[in-house]
């Protein structure tokens, strides 16, 4: 037996419409914190000294919930006891406690809020919110090219205190040049290129499950220029996946696959240069070689920030990782190994291995493990084959920014563990506007 039923959920406009005002501007205000461009929108992830920055999405989110009479259900109570034994032993361990750990339970609250207001909604807002950025920074990233420092100072003229970059407008933040750049990559709301482009490759993902693959999606086509002018090496690497994504699930390959294909390799030809570069930076001959810049950098009287890369940042986590497996060294940089026996002037920027140095097996187990049900959700949601390639996107995109800090970013983690869905065992196959339920 086949029941017909109009897909309206899965329909953008129905799911805009459907949308109060202030859902919207909810949403919109968290999406721009996850782009974390300035010290006011960092506040979520680490104190940076702006008190508003951490009070004003606090009280909006207090606003939702009364709204919405959101009701507290055992999974919230038991991963917040998690966070609170975790951060118990931690202060034990560390004899001291730091009050930014709290900024951890924030992250967990606004992670379930965002989940029990909008359900999957989430992730249709999010590509929907995340392309009209996009075409807004096309937009005013053409112009800065295109003009210079005329349009420069015009962003100068609204830009926001505390931005990390002298040109931040919330919406956008211009970049000059860097390493001789042959083309001004576009960061888009977030504070550089890179973690831009891995929060393009979600909307992406989003919006090809959605629209059933659809080569015609208007928003598609923004959201992959928008990704090929980041200019992004892991864009670029996590695009070959969505492509392996598209090539699983659709018959006529042909025209999409082509023309991604062609956009990939066309920002590689862009960036050549840079891009050769950067991958092969991103590796230290050996494991001995790793060690011999972190001493040099511990006995170096440079007080500045050293950034290690991708492979190298991963090697250094892992350094962390071993020698606190359990509980991990905690929200406080300064204890971890290579902090103490090295130098607190590291920065290993990792957060595929980082989050196990961080929060240790257990934590990071249960975290990755939600996220893999959640994939599977999707995947079994959608009729999609690939039931693992949301678990991998999210992993990829992690290597080289940590993500799990970020509510916006839990909450596709925590999705599936709040909603306490199962998945369906019905086949949802999709005709037109309308889907068949098996």
């Amino acid at each position: 037996m086949v029941l017909r039923i109009m897909s309206k959920d899965n329909d953008l406009k129905y799911v805009l419409q459907e949308t109060t005002f202030f859902d919207k501007v909810y949403f919109f205000v968290i999406l721009i914190y996850a782009g974390m461009a300035s010290q006011i929108t960092n506040s979520l992830v680490g104190f940076t000294g702006s008190y508003f920055g951490i009070i004003f999405p606090i009280f909006l989110t207090l606003v939702l919930v009364i709204y919405h009479r959101v009701k507290v259900n055992r999974s919230f109570l038991a991963i917040l006891g998690m966070a609170a034994l975790w951060l118990f032993f931690q202060t034990i361990k560390q004899n001291a406690f730091y009050p930014t750990s709290l900024l951890l339970f924030f992250q967990i609250f606004i992670a379930y809020v965002l989940v029990k207001v909008y359900h999957r909604k989430l992730f249709y807002l999010y590509e929907h919110y995340v392309t009209i950025l996009s075409l807004i920074g096309l937009i005013l990233w053409i112009l800065s090219i295109t003009f210079g420092s005329s349009i420069i100072s015009f962003l100068d003229t609204f830009n926001i205190n505390g931005a990390y970059f002298s040109h931040n407008i919330i919406v956008f933040t211009y970049i000059p040049a860097l390493h001789n750049d042959s083309v001004v990559r576009n960061a888009g709301f977030a504070w550089e290129p890179g973690r831009y482009a891995i929060m393009l490759i979600f909307a992406i993902f989003f919006n090809l499950q959605r629209n059933n693959f659809n080569p015609k999606s208007k928003n598609l086509w923004i959201l992959l220029i928008a990704l090929l002018s980041t200019q992004s090496t892991t864009g670029i690497f996590v695009s070959f996946l969505l492509i392996f994504y598209t090539l699983l699930n659709i018959r006529k390959i042909e025209i999409l696959s082509l023309f991604v294909i062609a956009g990939i390799f066309l920002a590689l030809f862009i960036n050549e240069e840079n891009f050769s570069k950067k991958v092969k930076n991103n590796w230290f001959q050996n494991y001995s070689d790793l060690e011999y810049h972190i001493d040099k950098k511990s006995i170096s009287n440079d007080e500045s920030t050293t950034g290690f890369q991708r492979f190298d940042a991963a090697t250094i986590q892992l350094i962390n990782f071993i020698h606190d497996p359990i509980l991990g060294y905690g929200i406080n940089k300064e204890n971890s190994y290579v902090d103490k026996f090295y130098s607190n002037n590291i920065k290993a920027t990792n957060g595929l291995i980082g989050t196990f140095s961080i929060y240790g097996f257990i934590i990071t187990l249960f975290l990755y493990f939600q996220l893999f049900k959640t994939s599977i959700y999707l995947s079994h949601f959608y009729n999609r084959k690939g039931s693992f390639i949301f678990f991998l996107v999210f992993l990829l995109n992690s290597f080289s920014y940590f993500l799990i800090n970020v509510p916006m970013f839990l909450s596709f983690v925590l999705y599936n563990y709040f909603e306490n869905t199962t998945i369906p065992m019905q086949k949802l196959i999709y005709k037109g506007s309308t889907l068949e339920v098996s």
